[in-house]
Parts: C-alpha cells; structure tokens; sequence
C-alpha cells in the first residue's frame, strides 16, 4: 500500500511515541485544509486521510497519552478558538492528552514549551 496523506501524518507521532520522549504536537491553522469539502478522488483521499488517522489515534491512544503533553491547534479567529474550545474537552477525554489552542505559533511554541516542562497533567484517559 502506496503511504498517503494520513499514513504520512501518523509517522511523526509514531516516531516520537517510539522515542518515549514528552513532546507536543502543533497543528498549524491550514492543517484541515486538505480535508475541506471536495468532489471525485480528491473527496475520497481526503476521507480516507481522516479514517486512517482516527483508526491510529484510536489504536495507540494509550501510547500517546505516556509521552504526549498536549495537542495544540493555530486558529487567528478568536471566534474559532473560542468553538474548538467547547470540543477541547471531548478529545481530552478520548485521547487522555490536554488539546489546547493558540492565536499564533509564538504562542503555541510557548504553550508546548509549558506544557512539556510540566510534571503532571491535568487528562485522564477514558477507559
């Protein structure tokens, strides 16, 4: 099987879970853009991206959470930030590991700065 867009975006993660390093992961605010609504074979690349991340998310949740200090995501409108907020907690819950947002990468670099110096986290991983 050829590696698509998201076998592509689980190797990174699963490189750095395999380090048993704490680290974060920023989502730059164009990250889903490639997921926007399409037509034809560009539609289905795209579900099929976001099927194959969810699976791997699901499949090494637990993993995740042991060295994943958060989930940061770039939205400028506060607007958006303030949306994504509400969903923060589903995920948190899902996946075990904090899923913040920043206005800009300055502040999601120090975010991650934080959160990766911090000893403890504030997530429990759903059963």
């Amino acid at each position: 099987m050829a590696v698509g867009n998201g076998d592509a975006k689980c190797l990174v993660p699963a490189f750095l879970i395999a380090r048993g390093e704490a680290f974060v992961i920023i989502f730059p605010s164009d990250f889903n853009e490639g997921d926007a609504p399409q037509t034809g074979e560009p539609r289905r690349r795209a579900q099929e991206g976001r099927r194959l991340r969810a699976r791997w998310l699901k499949e090494n949740r637990r993993a995740l959470a042991a060295v994943c200090k958060g989930l940061i995501s770039i939205e400028e409108s506060s607007l958006k930030r303030a949306f994504q907020v509400t969903k923060s907690a589903m995920l948190e819950k899902a996946f075990g590991v904090p899923v913040k947002m920043a206005g800009s990468m300055p502040e999601a670099e120090q975010l991650g700065r934080a959160l990766v110096a911090s000893p403890h986290r504030d997530v429990a991983l759903a059963p």
